[in-house]
């Protein structure tokens, strides 16, 4: 499409669903796309014009509540649903009935698992109970505010036009084919790799991007699409590949497989940082784009993305979670777990151990809790003892407050499993049911294989080099529309020493925290062909047997650069073929680990 040719802004409705749970739903992956999606197939039918799916009439469900493992009676789920207005009345009427349809299966059932309570229309802000919506779809007038306007977006297009550099976060997984010529084995679609500068490619065009941007999504549109000059480039990314399971008994995919495990999508989440400074129709098609989503499966959600630097131009209202992620953690009920399990140690700056805290009761952990969602709490510094090393000299010790170690081990117990379960199977450290002894027989298993050459090394001052503005991007894209990630990076930043922005060793947040900032490595690895096993900081890289050591550790270098951070020399070396290797206290062969 010529880039002077105008992309008319599409008749939008954007609709924000705000449910009861009425059970307990458990065992939610990471993205509920797929699991609201089947809700919402199943419900729209009989309201959709006969042979017309979800997906071709252009509507997404949009589950912005990642990150949520389990809900309890009781509690609110909002989910997001945007659709062409020429679906409104129909809409509007299966949204009226609801709670009587008897759909739904597995997590999410009408009547059964949760009850929708009202309806949000995010442009005009109205709150619209189960009754009035039904209204809607028979009213012979429309009020003001119902759809997405040129008047509504034009504050946010003008704005980006005079942006010089701006961020894009993507919220929900996107999955954007690959331009012709790019396509290959495991790298159809674009994923963090894509959009990562190197030395050969120092910033990235987001001309094949754009050119998919502004346009309601259908098959044919994605296929046929072009790329657009944007002068645009990514100057660095934020990005982390999560899959997305689905499907069951009645799936596709699963019956053509005849695989009992579960079917997963991929897409990339995180942000992108973006050089350059759009025009007039450049910056319509980004603008329009986080309202239409972009790339593949839309009626999951996918694809969906927000330029933060238009929040203060922006009318449309944002999403909104109906519970965040640090409510959640720090519950009254929580925190008093966590502490009557916590034992006295070394205290910090202010002196109070965990007895103390206990001494205080109930009340005391109510005002807590009450203070940091007020976003009124500013966690302390350090106490710094010196401990003797093995080798001669110290190593400084940080010891933070007992209430920070608190507060951050509540949220780290809400995070790890949820992190946990997006992980690469090469990462051993800090993980439930991983050990040493298994990262032994992991690597044992592959020297078998033949992957006889390759390296074992460290990474070189590892938590003092992790750059928390990168893991903030990161945790962005995966906790969305959520106070925790702006709630608990100035936590660790303020248990560092004074300037040095990095991931503090002594926080109950660093362990979970780590392992995600070195999940783009972990994939890095495993595009290349590598054998990877990794404990902590700690790893054996191997090669495919005849591999050049010089050439395939130059990518490894590459990789953890990208992360601003670095191989220790002094303990680095390449793997002799069929001598031991000294790992986590093991010596390792491909037949025997001692």
């Amino acid at each position: 499409m010529p880039n002077d040719e105008k992309i008319i802004i599409p008749v939008l409705c954007l609709f924000e669903l705000r449910f009861r749970i009425l059970a307990p739903i458990h065992k939610l992956p990471h993205y509920h796309g797929a699991q609201w999606s089947a809700l919402f197939r199943y419900a729209l039918k009989p309201y959709l014009p006969a042979g017309l799916s979800m997906a071709n009439a252009g509507i997404s469900c949009i589950p912005i509540e990642t990150g949520i493992e389990t809900y309890e009676a009781g509690e609110p789920a909002h989910v997001g649903l945007n659709f062409p207005a020429e679906h409104l009345a129909g809409i509007c009427r299966m949204l009226a009935d609801f709670n009587s349809l008897a759909v739904g299966e597995g997590h999410f059932i009408l009547g059964r698992t949760l009850l929708l309570e009202s309806v949000c229309n995010r442009i005009s802000d109205k709150i619209y109970s189960v009754q009035d919506i039904g209204l809607l779809a028979t009213a012979s007038a429309r009020p003001d505010g119902l759809f997405l306007t040129e008047e509504i977006l034009t504050p946010e297009i003008d704005y980006l036009t005079q942006l010089q550099q701006f961020s894009i976060v993507f919220y929900t997984p996107l999955r954007l084919n690959r331009p012709e010529g790019q396509k290959k084995a495991k790298h159809t679609f674009c994923d963090e790799a894509y959009f990562t500068p190197s030395a050969d490619r120092p910033l990235i065009s987001l001309d094949h991007f754009v050119g998919r941007t502004g346009q309601l999504r259908n098959s044919v549109q994605q296929d046929t699409a072009t790329s657009l000059p944007s002068g645009l480039s990514v100057q660095d990314n934020s990005l982390i590949y999560v899959d997305i399971p689905y499907g069951g008994k009645d799936n596709k995919w699963r019956q053509k497989s005849k695989d009992k495990d579960p079917v997963t999508l991929g897409g990339i989440v995180g942000k992108l940082k973006i050089a350059g400074t759009p025009d007039q129709d450049i910056a319509r098609r980004l603008v329009i784009g986080q309202y239409t989503g972009i790339g593949k499966n839309h009626a999951f959600g996918l694809g969906y993305y927000v330029i933060p630097e238009l929040d203060a131009v922006r009318a449309v209202k944002p999403l909104t979670r109906g519970k965040s992620l640090l409510q959640r953690a720090l519950g009254v009920a929580e925190l008093k777990i966590i502490l009557d399990k916590a034992k006295d140690s070394s205290h910090g700056p202010d002196g109070l151990l965990f007895s103390d805290i206990k001494k205080a009761g109930m009340k005391y952990l109510e005002k807590l809790t009450s203070t940091v969602l007020r976003g009124e709490y500013q966690a302390s510094g350090f106490r710094v003892i010196p401990l003797p090393k093995a080798d001669g000299g110290f190593r400084e010790v940080h010891i933070q407050n007992a209430v920070d170690r608190l507060l951050q081990k509540a949220v780290s117990d809400q995070m790890t499993p949820v992190i946990d379960n997006l992980l690469s199977k090469s990462s051993f450290a800090y993980r439930l049911g991983l050990n040493r002894k298994g990262a032994a027989s992991v690597l044992k298993k592959h020297l078998g294989e033949g992957f006889t050459t390759g390296i074992k090394a460290d990474i070189a001052a590892f938590f003092d080099s992790v750059q928390l503005d990168s893991l903030a991007d990161l945790l962005q894209g995966l906790f969305p529309f959520d106070v925790l990630t702006d709630t608990i990076i100035p936590w660790l930043a303020a248990a560092n020493l004074q300037g040095n922005a990095c991931l503090p060793q002594g926080s109950p947040l660093s362990p979970v925290l780590s392992n995600l900032y070195l999940h783009r490595f972990d994939r890095d690895m495993a595009r290349e062909g590598f054998k990877l096993i990794r404990y902590a900081d700690d790893f054996v890289c191997l090669f495919q047997s005849g591999a050049s050591v010089e050439n395939d550790s130059a990518k490894i270098r590459e990789s953890l650069a990208r992360l601003g951070l670095a191989l220790k020399p002094e303990k680095t070396a390449a793997i002799i073929p069929g001598s031991p290797i000294k790992f986590l206290g093991y010596n390792i062969t491909a037949t025997d680990i001692t």
